[in-house]
């Protein structure tokens, strides 16, 4: 029985340990992003010949980003793994507040 208390003991402290660092990740991430600040997040749906790197062409000035870096949000956001986009699929865009 003792060992099982320290077993659990040990679970719990490491399971504390994980959600503490996920949490200052997730934080500092954030307030590192150059899109944190007066970002708003808006629906876009996809036009045909819409590519990534054309909606990023028209949001990324905005927020003093290159188009690239741009992209990278888009598809983090959107959880994207690559470039591909369909249109008629919507997209969470970021712009920023005026």
């Amino acid at each position: 029985m003792k060992k099982f208390v320290i077993f659990i003991a040990i679970v719990a402290t490491f399971f504390l340990a994980v959600m503490i660092i996920a949490a200052n990740t997730v934080g500092t991430s954030a307030k590192n992003s150059p899109t944190t600040e007066n970002a708003r997040f808006s629906s876009y749906e996809i036009c045909v010949n819409d590519s990534l790197w054309s909606i990023a062409s028209k949001y990324a000035p905005e927020f003093g980003l290159s188009t690239e870096a741009y992209v990278r949000e888009l598809k983090q956001v959107n959880q994207l793994q690559g470039d591909r986009i369909i249109a008629g699929n919507k997209l969470i865009i970021l712009y920023k507040a005026k």
